[in-house]
């Protein structure tokens, strides 16, 4: 009998891992990169944006919309010049789902003609948002950045849209209450653009916009937007500001007074000290301007801002009451993005920090996915979908590409990822061969993240670990991408399938000392388990056997062996804890 934790009852459990069994599905391997598992196809997607609507043609019910950047596979413009724009783009992408998992009718939502940008190729990372009037009346407002002057990337703007529809026919009709069809948001009177005719300050780009509410498209809610005040020449940065309607903000005279500050990037929040060469490490680093100017912090763009109890209810442990995610280029390729099955580049990371206040300041979290091998920037957006059991599951949709830094042209695509929650923190993700769908078709983890735990040892008190071609051992500190296991049963027998290197668990007969490893590629008579349920002195936990009657041993070195057939119930070196992981 198995017991994964105190709250759920053991009846309800097995039969959820009976069907788990049925479905013969297994826990996908990390990968440094994907080159295969698309969120769903969508030809050269980047920089997505999901968002909640109504579903068109039954406005009652809702659903998932989704906005992308379009690379154009061409050369970089001007790339070493003032306008110089290395991702050119003309036009933005729409789509809409019931689920999150299957997509439909593909649109163009609008051409950056459409906001007189014609030929400029910069209609980059848009955002869009819903404003529900009544029972039968929808609004949808995109948020487009764009250039001012086609030859200074820094003139980079928000431009705004309406539609009727949530993923077509934007700019078609006037603005509501106005006799245009698109405005340039103009955050203040202190906008030197028009004192100015040569300022390029206030930059504005990857905007995101925060319903302030757990009501999807309220109309009464306060309403944020957030955007990118800086590139990369400026280290970047954020800035945040109430809106008073779909076009404006609450005035500002000093561009200051909308940035928002990040606390701990650094050296990864003091989770290790800035130690690059820690297994754990989350540290980011700095970044210096163009000009020489020195910041104690890397260079941030493309942020994302949700509101934490919108989430599915497992991600309530973490702190604070929102959850900003952002792209993030480290200076030193993190400790935890070294780890075999990690990439282990200094491209951009995506990351997250946390606060009680929509306006921050935040505190930095982690890192959520390690930067790509092939492409320099990574840009997500998170969205539900309901997995075995009707259980929301959180999942994350970014961009990456095949070609090379510094190759063209770029070819981007969309692909998915779980978000796993443990002890109030989200683990790290990794880059997988199907990801949270394949294709359209259910993926792994809407099927059996239910039954991912973590094995930690009684008389250890560390986590078991299962690095690739090594004999699992109980020696880590903390839950990381090593640490994760997959429970299934078939027939009789149980089933532990490591997450990483993506094989099943087993004993080593031909070994001295039976050492017990992850390297089984199917279920097979060495892979045969039973995992007992018991009491400890500390509380209930979890005995292993293997189908020739020996159980797992943890050492004085954490090295875990299949050691003996009558171990004493006493011996805590036999017992181990069994955390689940993202589960509600």
């Amino acid at each position: 009998m198995l017991h994964l934790s105190r709250r759920w009852r053991v009846p309800a459990v097995l039969a959820g891992l009976a069907m788990l069994a049925a479905a013969g599905l297994a826990i996908a391997p990390a990968q440094a990169d994907v080159t295969d598992q698309y969120y769903h196809q969508t030809q050269n997607a980047a920089d997505p944006h999901v968002f909640r609507c109504a579903q068109p043609g039954d406005s009652s019910q809702l659903a998932w919309c989704m906005v992308t950047s379009q690379d154009l596979n061409q050369a970089p413009i001007d790339p070493s010049g003032p306008g110089s724009n290395y991702y050119p783009m003309d036009k933005t992408l729409g789509q809409y789902s019931p689920d999150g998992v299957w997509w439909y009718n593909k649109t163009t939502a609008l051409n950056e003609s459409q906001i007189g940008r014609s030929g400029f190729k910069h209609q980059w990372a848009p955002a869009a948002t819903w404003l529900r009037k009544s029972s039968s009346v929808n609004e949808y407002y995109m948020y487009s950045p764009n250039l001012t002057n086609k030859n200074n990337r820094l003139s980079q703007r928000l431009f705004v849209t309406y539609s009727g529809h949530p993923t077509a026919d934007y700019a078609k009709n006037n603005i509501p209450g106005t006799s245009s069809k698109w405005r340039e948001i103009i955050p203040g009177t202190g906008d030197p653009r028009y004192s100015n005719s040569n300022a390029v300050g206030w930059y504005m780009s990857d905007p995101d916009v925060l319903i302030d509410s757990t009501t999807p498209g309220s109309a009464t809610a306060n309403r944020y937007l957030i955007w990118a005040n800086g590139d990369y020449a400026t280290c970047g940065g954020y800035s945040i500001r109430k809106m008073t309607n779909a076009y404006t903000l609450q005035n500002m005279t000093s561009e200051s007074q909308g940035f928002i500050t990040i606390n701990g990037m650094m050296n990864g929040n003091a989770i290790d000290g800035g130690n690059y060469n820690n297994e754990f490490d989350q540290g980011l680093g700095t970044c210096t301007e163009s000009n020489g100017t020195f910041h104690q912090n890397p260079y941030i763009e493309g942020a994302s801002i949700y509101r934490k109890d919108t989430l599915p209810s497992y991600v309530q442990s973490l702190p604070g009451k929102y959850i900003l995610m952002f792209g993030a280029k480290p200076s030193v390729t993190p400790g935890v993005c070294r780890a075999p099955g990690q990439p282990n580049t200094a491209n951009s990371v995506l990351a997250y920090a946390t606060s009680n206040s929509v306006t921050g300041p935040y505190d930095y979290q982690g890192i959520i996915m390690c930067g790509s091998s092939t492409e320099w920037t990574n840009q997500g957006t998170l969205i539900t979908a309901k997995g075995s059991g009707g259980r929301e599951r959180l999942g994350l949709i970014y961009h990456d590409g095949k070609a090379a830094p510094g190759q063209t042209p770029r070819n981007r695509q969309l692909h998915s990822e779980c978000l796993y929650v443990h002890k109030g923190r989200f683990l790290l993700t990794a880059r997988s061969n199907d990801g949270m769908s394949d294709l359209g078709d259910w993926g792994w983890c809407l099927r059996t993240d239910e039954f991912v735990v973590a094995l930690k040892s009684v008389s250890t008190g560390k986590y078991v670990t299962s690095k690739s071609g090594k004999p699992l051992e109980a020696t880590s500190p903390r839950v990381g991408l090593w640490e994760q296991f997959g429970i299934g049963i078939t027939g009789s027998w149980d089933y532990l399938h490591a997450r990483n290197p993506g094989q099943y668990v087993q004993v080593n007969r031909n070994a001295t000392g039976k050492p017990v490893i992850a390297r089984g590629a199917a279920k097979g008579d060495w892979e045969q388990l039973k995992l007992e349920t018991g009491t400890t002195s500390d509380g209930s936990a979890v005995r292993i056997k293997d189908n020739q009657g020996y159980y797992w041993r943890v050492g004085s070195d954490g090295k875990i062996t299949a050691a003996t057939k009558n171990p004493s119930s006493s011996d805590k070196s036999y017992w181990f804890y069994t955390e689940t992981i993202w589960m509600s």
